[in-house]
């Protein structure tokens, strides 16, 4: 067979461009791989562990940062997180872990989620305070014991009040423990809202009232649930120490005048009463001016009766019991009658 000298150049051209195309085949599928590899670096800009995701952290791919032992800050947002390590992009396009672990982290308001429970109590608590009405302000009588009532649940607040005369000396008690009383001239009396407020420990407050008011109190219970009575009570007149003569009537026939006077601690007094031989009177002394129902002193250090004139000491373990800086007596006469009241130190 005798084949044409340029068909077989022809034939000879088209079998090497043949073999040429076929080996630049197998290059492409066996060869270099770093086009594809590149995009690796760029697809995942960081890493988030299963522990981080949860906890709204993210760590940077920066190895040197790890091999130098610097911290990781956790991240305050997807985005800004990774603009301190220059991956703005990646976290944009193709990080939607990191952006929903940083959003269940801000929702709850911390990294464990303490803040957002925090603002959901305070929120529930503020909502209480704003459904519970603790009804009209109570009105209390001055000197007439522990007449003054509550029962309360916790958390739950009840108003009174009294009006106060000018430069008068007043004490409200007992509330303790769990039980507070916070005292304003403002009907918005509250905890956090006050002029005075009664001690944790013994539960009173006195305070002079420097022009006449309207006093409102709110008692407030914390802790569990309370009730029980409390009181208001005045210091009565003000003497000073020396001799005060003063004219003590009887329009019932058996009334009873109280007195307070200023103290020093660790100081001893005695109370001479001077006045008709007849008929008897009772004399009682007390550090603190409450009453009893009977308007009696309540905390009575001791009582005397007899005929004028009468004297006896206050020791000054008595008067170190005073919680208001005066001390308080006494006397209670039968019919009108005009006596000298004289104090000193002992």
């Amino acid at each position: 067979m005798v084949i044409d000298s340029r068909l077989g150049l022809s034939l000879l051209a088209c079998s090497l461009l043949l073999a040429v195309a076929a080996a630049g085949c197998i290059e492409d599928d066996s060869g270099d791989t770093s086009d594809s590899g590149s995009a690796t670096p760029d697809a995942e800009p960081t890493k988030t562990s299963a522990a981080d995701a949860a906890s709204g952290r993210t760590a940077s791919r920066d190895d040197s940062a790890v091999n130098d032992g610097e911290d990781v800050s956790p991240a305050t947002s997807g985005d800004s997180a990774l603009n301190n390590s220059g991956q703005q992009g990646a976290n944009d396009s193709g990080s939607p872990q990191i952006d929903s672990a940083v959003s269940a982290r801000d929702a709850a308001g911390d990294e464990d989620g303490s803040a957002g429970s925090n603002d959901a109590i305070s929120a529930q608590q503020e909502a209480a305070a704003d459904a519970f009405d603790p009804g009209p302000a109570v009105p209390i009588v001055v000197n007439s014991g522990s007449t003054a009532d509550y029962n309360l649940s916790d958390g739950e607040y009840k108003l009174f009040y009294f009006d106060a005369e000018s430069g008068q000396t007043y004490t409200i008690s007992p509330l303790s423990g769990i039980v507070r009383g916070y005292v304003s001239t403002s009907a918005e009396v509250s905890a956090s809202n006050y002029q005075y407020a009664t001690d944790e420990a013994v539960g009173t407050v006195s305070f002079v009232a420097p022009e006449a008011a309207r006093y409102y109190i709110a008692v407030v219970v914390s802790g569990g649930g309370a009730s029980g009575p409390f009181q208001v009570a005045d210091g009565g007149q003000l003497v000073s120490l020396g001799a005060t003569s003063v004219t003590l009537d009887a329009p019932n026939g058996e009334d009873t005048w109280f007195f307070h006077f200023p103290i020093s601690a660790g100081t001893g007094y005695n109370i001479e009463v001077q006045g008709p031989a007849s008929p008897a009177v009772i004399i009682s002394a007390a550090p603190r001016p409450e009453r009893s129902r009977e308007n009696q002193l309540l905390h009575g250090a001791w009582g005397m009766s007899g005929n004028l004139p009468l004297n006896n000491d206050i020791e000054a373990i008595s008067v170190s019991q005073s919680t208001s800086g005066f001390y308080y007596f006494s006397v209670k006469v039968f019919e009108t009658m005009a006596v000298t009241i004289t104090l000193s130190q002992q």
